[in-house]
């Protein structure tokens, strides 16, 4: 145990001004371990508190019952008294106590964590204003704590006490039940003072001559005790060890003493059954097990004469008569046993489909064994002696006898699966991969593969002109055909190819292709189809270049035989005629009067069938006549108007002649009285003449100031 003093009031104190726990101190656990605290020591005293007139002063304070307080954990109850006081002082009412009262110990117990800080409160009375009421004084500045320090844990080790097999050690948590080790150990047996017992065979045989009984102590695990002649406390294995503190606990073990049996032996005699051991040469039977002897002693064996009986085994079979028994010889019985069929394994036909599929990969054929009962033997694999049903046996002692059978083992016949194959038809299963017919059914006498025999099937092909005319006859015949020859005929349109597709999304094939498939064909006529575009009076112009197209004779037409969806933008043609005419392209129409499907100049077409495509025209309704100053090196814009076709220009319209310093105006060049298209008219400078085309041709012009 030790001891560690803390600081408690600041003052000396009174308390009687209120009933409870008060702070006593504090107190700090500077220990690299826990401790458990048994004790706290204050020095305390009591008063009488406000005593009332004509009481008789005794000087002595009154005894009061309190306790210390940590946490939730309550002391024991002490009882606290002044023992020395002073008179009565009747100008305070009370008597006031000494400081040097004694030490008063509180038996409590609680844990303290190294290096935790706790608290100690004492309890305090309330005895203001009471006659006998009590108040707690304070006597010194200081408390005392008792505490040992606490290991975290304790050791429980086990001791087998003789024995062998003790529990390993187990540790024990302070303050936390253990449960002890459920492992017994074990104590050899001591066997000691052995008799000796002699087998005597009496006419017989016996393998063993003598054996020897022994006294034997067995030892049987009970408890656990602290002291190992078991004077101490004890724990059952498996019980609770609650005490914080190391132990070692011993094996207690209880003893039985016995004699042992000696296991008795067989004999045998010839003609005789075996009775057993007795202690008499003449007795007729005995013990045949155990016998537990007394003293050294010499035991007879015991005989009785042996009835004879042959049983049989149907070795696998059935129906085998009923054992037979009696004094030999005697007839055995004529009753043959049968034995079912059985079956030994399978073999595997493995099935190659031969270029077609199968669902199965290999079948299998169970090899059956039939049985026919042939003979008795004493031996389950006929290598003992032999006897036929209703033979004599003369034999001394019992046997069995075994059934001997002829055997014969064959396959099962199986039924063949069908196989696929397109445009061929399954004739059956062959063990040649060459054959072209076989069997339905099979049965092995090995391990075998069987080939599938095929044959193959006719097609047929036939021909759809798609919109067309003149189609090539339908075909049939066994694979290869040769697609005919014969092409398809169709207004506007050339024929291209056949396809497995009427819009060519298939396979393409050309006359004279071989179709080799395995099933039937139909092929439609794949066409090519014209594309005209253009109009009377004028030129068409196609600015593309992913068409190949073909000009009439006088350039008013293009046209050009189109695969299906080829894709046409009308942005890439224009149509112009005379410039004189007062007419401009407006659309395109699939009939020339506009009648038809109107398509926009920048439209884009997908070809899926013959078009003829006329160009629209629509009237100008004003040109515009643009005067320029005609200066190097750029002629500027002077003034432009808008005039109507075939109006005439008037000389009012013409701007102010222009000035440019060092050159003079010589007068206009270009265009016309008469409007029939955009024109660019020129202011000219000198007189220098200047050719000039006319709606004669060109003409040599010298120009003139304009008046």
């Amino acid at each position: 145990m030790a001891t560690s003093n803390f600081t408690t009031f600041n003052n000396n104190w009174t308390y009687c001004a209120q009933e409870g726990y008060i702070s006593a101190g504090t107190f700090k656990n500077t220990n690299s371990q826990k401790i458990q605290i048994s004790s706290v020591s204050l020095w305390l005293g009591t008063l009488s508190g406000y005593v009332n007139a004509g009481d008789i002063a005794t000087g002595n304070g009154k005894a009061i019952s309190t306790t210390v307080k940590i946490g939730s954990t309550v002391s024991s109850s002490v009882s606290v008294t002044a023992t020395t006081g002073t008179a009565y002082d009747s100008s305070v009412g009370y008597y006031p106590t000494h400081k040097n009262n004694p030490e008063y110990k509180f038996p409590i117990s609680v844990t303290v964590n190294a290096g935790e800080t706790i608290t100690i409160y004492v309890y305090a009375p309330n005895g203001i204003n009471t006659s006998t009421g009590n108040c707690l004084t304070k006597t010194q500045g200081k408390g005392t704590v008792t505490y040992e320090v606490v290991p975290d844990y304790y050791t429980v080790s086990y001791n087998a006490n003789g024995g062998t097999g003790a529990p390993a050690s187990q540790q024990k948590t302070h303050d936390v039940d253990l449960t002890l080790s459920s492992t017994k150990p074990t104590k050899s047996s001591i066997k000691s003072a052995s008799y000796r017992v002699t087998f005597n065979a009496n006419g017989g045989t016996c393998d063993t001559a003598y054996k020897n009984s022994t006294k034997t102590t067995t030892y049987s695990f009970t408890t656990w005790n602290e002291k190992s002649d078991g004077s101490g406390a004890g724990w059952f294995a498996g019980g609770t060890y609650s005490r914080n503190a190391s132990i070692t606990l011993y094996a207690m073990y209880t003893d039985i003493t016995l004699q042992d049996a000696v296991g008795l032996p067989g004999a045998s005699r010839t003609g005789y059954s075996f009775k057993g051991w007795a202690e008499s040469a003449s007795a007729t039977s005995g013990d045949t097990i155990l016998y537990y002897p007394k003293q050294n002693i010499t035991l007879y064996a015991t005989w009785e004469k042996a009835s004879i009986t042959v049983t049989y085994n149907a070795n696998g079979g059935t129906g085998a008569p009923s054992a037979t028994s009696g004094v030999t010889p005697f007839t055995l019985s004529s009753t043959k046993p049968t034995k079912s069929q059985t079956t030994s394994g399978s073999y595997r036909i493995t099935l190659n489909a031969n270029g077609g599929s199968c669902d199965s990969a290999y079948i299998t054929s169970t090899r059956r064994t039939s049985y026919t009962f042939d003979h008795w033997n004493t031996k389950s694999d006929n290598s003992g002696d032999r006897y036929n049903a209703g033979a004599t046996y003369s034999g001394l002692v019992s046997i069995t006898l075994y059934a001997i059978y002829s055997s014969s083992t064959k396959a099962d016949s199986v039924a063949l699966p069908a196989a696929t194959r397109p445009g061929y038809t399954h004739t059956g299963w062959s063990t040649s991969s060459t054959a072209s017919s076989g069997a339905q059914t099979y049965t092995p006498t090995s391990d075998v593969t069987l080939y599938a025999t095929w044959r193959r099937n006719p097609v047929s092909i036939t021909y759809n002109a798609n919109g067309g005319s003149n189609v090539p006859s339908d075909q049939t015949g066994v694979p290869p055909l040769t697609i005919s020859s014969t092409t398809p005929n169709r207004s506007n349109c050339q024929f291209k190819c056949w396809n497995t597709k009427s819009d060519g999304s298939g396979t393409n094939y050309n006359p004279g292709d071989s179709y080799d498939g395995v099933s039937n064909l139909s092929l439609y006529a794949i066409w090519r189809y014209k594309f005209t575009i253009g109009g009377s009076d004028g030129n068409v112009v196609y600015n593309g270049t992913s068409l190949s197209l073909t000009y009439s004779s006088d350039s008013s037409t293009l046209s050009a035989y189109l695969d299906r969806d080829t894709t046409i933008n009308l942005s890439e043609f224009t149509f112009s005629w005379d410039m004189y005419s007062g007419k401009t392209l407006q659309s395109w129409n699939t009939k020339s009067d506009s009648s038809g499907t109107k398509y926009s100049l920048t439209q884009t077409l997908i070809i899926s069938d013959v078009l003829s495509l006329y160009a629209i025209s629509a009237p100008l309704d004003k040109y515009t006549v643009s005067f320029y100053d005609g200066k190097t090196p750029t002629s500027s814009l002077i003034k432009s108007v808008q005039k109507e076709y075939g109006s005439t220009l008037a000389a009012s319209e013409y701007p102010d002649p222009p000035t440019w310093a060092g050159h003079k105006f010589s007068g206009w060049v270009g265009g016309s009285d008469i409007v029939m298209q955009n024109m660019s008219i020129t202011a000219m400078w000198g007189m220098s003449p200047v050719w000039i085309m006319t709606t004669s041709g060109w003409a040599k012009y010298t120009p003139k100031e304009k008046k």
